[in-house]
């Protein structure tokens, strides 16, 4: 989605918020890479420090989204989270 959503015209007035959620998405990637990768090799641990970027994160990525004008896909996406890491 990002790497279509990149290859779009940027508005001129919007082109610093677009490049922040571009780079909101592709870091909220990492970030649940990072997550899976960690639940594939049964270290749950790991999987659970990444809860609370990953909630984070998309809570501000949602935001953005919304700023931007998407507000149906983005509109309480996030709400329920990721339990907190203890």
């Amino acid at each position: 989605m990002l790497r279509d959503l990149n290859e779009l015209e940027r508005p001129p007035e919007k082109r610093a918020e677009v490049a922040e959620f571009l780079r909101l998405g592709a870091r909220l990637g990492d970030v649940a890479d990072e997550f899976f990768a960690a639940l594939r090799v049964g270290n749950v641990v790991a999987a659970q420090a990444q809860t609370s970027e990953l909630s984070r994160l998309a809570k501000v990525f949602d935001a953005s989204a919304i700023d931007l004008g998407a507000n149906t896909c983005a509109e309480g996406a996030s709400e329920v989270g990721l339990p907190a890491a203890s």
